[in-house]
């Protein structure tokens, strides 16, 4: 009569340690895109949050949008403080907290969000007024905030991600692909969507009519106008 086995063989153990090994290499990736899916939801949110501070400022204000600053050298996040309960919504959780791409690494990320200078038209550091509302024929395909790199409040751009010169300069990227392969966009009409930044786009081509002032050291381009079906930055 055989004595019965209480252990496994080295064999046997092998086995089981690779079945492990694969069962990880599965699921594994399956968790982190989960865990960056769960982010996202949040980085929405909390733009969510920000466009509707930014709908009650200007419903304050004559229908006009914040400045980019003012004399004080406040920035978008101190104009809508009256109007939020938290700067945690200035926050995408998945912002890694660099300063664009060539940039250093800050120990606390507080401003995930770039905004739109087509909208508030450099107003404190050029002499000229923020835009209103009501210049604005398409609320629902404008952007007004979208995810970008860290910053301190101060960061206003207007710039398709999918455009050449986003590589050229790295450091001014309006948009991010952190939220796989694509980044959250908040609208004029208070609503966000996750676009890829190649669906950040116009088909006009009326350039020529664009005489918004523009940041000068890079030289920001002309834009053609908001289509009024795709996702744009240009009225």
């Amino acid at each position: 009569m055989e004595a019965k086995r209480n252990a496994f063989t080295l064999i046997e153990l092998l086995v089981v340690i690779a079945i492990i090994a694969i069962l990880a290499a599965i699921l594994f990736p399956v968790f982190a895109r989960a865990r960056e899916k769960a982010r996202q939801t949040t980085c929405a949110a909390h733009q969510k949050q920000f466009a509707a501070a930014y709908l009650a400022y200007a419903q304050e204000y004559d229908d006009t949008v914040p400045p980019w600053t003012n004399a004080k050298g406040m920035y978008l996040a101190d104009f809508l403080m009256p109007y939020t309960r938290t700067k945690q919504m200035y926050v995408c959780p998945s912002d890694d907290g660099r300063l664009g791409l060539s940039g250093q690494l800050i120990d606390k990320v507080q401003y995930s969000f770039w905004r739109n200078s087509y909208l508030d038209r450099w107003s404190g550091y050029l002499p000229n007024d923020p835009i209103s509302l009501s210049e604005i024929p398409s609320p629902a395909t404008t952007v007004f905030i979208c995810d970008g790199p860290t910053n301190y409040g101060n960061h206003t751009w207007g710039l398709n991600p999918s455009n050449p010169l986003q590589k050229q300069w790295p450091d001014y990227r309006f948009g991010d692909t952190r939220h796989g392969g694509g980044g959250n966009y908040a609208f004029v009409d208070g609503h966000v969507r996750w676009l890829k930044p190649d669906q950040v786009k116009t088909t006009r081509t009326d350039s020529d009519t664009d005489t918004e002032p523009k940041w000068t050291s890079p030289a920001h381009p002309k834009l053609p106008r908001n289509d009024g079906t795709n996702p744009w930055f240009r009225p």
